[in-house]
């Protein structure tokens, strides 16, 4: 008797496991994108702007510790794990650390393929300028985001928009260009700081520029 109870509670807890998967999968957890692992880099992608929440621990009832921007290169600390649909691995950036959710992490050599595909690789001696405009007039870009620190803007003729860009000077950082402006002509890229004083400080300076590819 005590054999069949062992038996059934094993064949309950299958089954238990076997639905909470399925569940999982139906709700759309987002499983670790290929290439992410302990000791890899990765670039944060796909947040539509919102940046990257980094929280305390591997799950959505963590608090939140620092907000990265798109394009940020992070270094992969430790996972993954699983919780609230999603895999967590715990990174660490030049702006903090903490959890963050595999579904908006990209490998870092993932990003090179696809510049490398698209020809890019282009180097260009560019004149960098700071630009800020106050929350206040709630601005947008010209691809509709909401300008933050990553936030370029580009003369469409020479780079087009959406593409991602390093800059000298800013290692470890990848910039989108999502805006254009009316002084934003031939080799000139604007580049969106937070803080105005920031951009003054700033100023205009000739950088090199790589062109990674969209």
């Amino acid at each position: 008797m005590q054999f069949v109870s062992s038996r059934y509670t094993t064949a309950i807890t299958a089954a238990l496991f076997a639905l909470s998967l399925l569940a999982m999968l139906a709700s759309g957890a987002a499983w670790a994108q290929e290439g992410l692992a302990a000791g890899r880099a990765a670039i944060v992608h796909g947040t539509d702007g919102e940046g990257l929440r980094l929280r305390s621990g591997p799950g959505l009832d963590y608090a939140v510790q620092v907000t990265l921007p798109e394009g940020t290169r992070v270094q992969v600390l430790e996972g993954p794990q699983v919780a609230d649909g999603h895999q967590w691995f715990r990174v660490s950036s030049a702006l903090g650390s903490g959890w963050a959710a595999a579904r908006y992490l990209v490998a870092e050599e993932r990003v090179t393929l696809t510049a490398s595909s698209a020809s890019a690789g282009q180097t260009l001696q560019m004149r960098i300028v700071g630009y800020h405009v106050p929350s206040s007039a709630a601005p947008r870009t010209a691809t509709g985001t909401a300008p933050r620190w990553g936030t370029v803007a580009v003369d469409p003729q020479v780079i087009p928009l959406g593409s991602r860009l390093m800059i000298e000077g800013f290692e470890g950082m990848i910039f989108v260009a999502e805006d254009t402006g009316g002084a934003v002509r031939g080799n000139i890229i604007d580049v969106w700081f937070d803080d105005p004083e920031a951009a003054r400080r700033f100023g205009t300076q000739t950088r090199t520029v790589t062109v990674l590819g969209r």
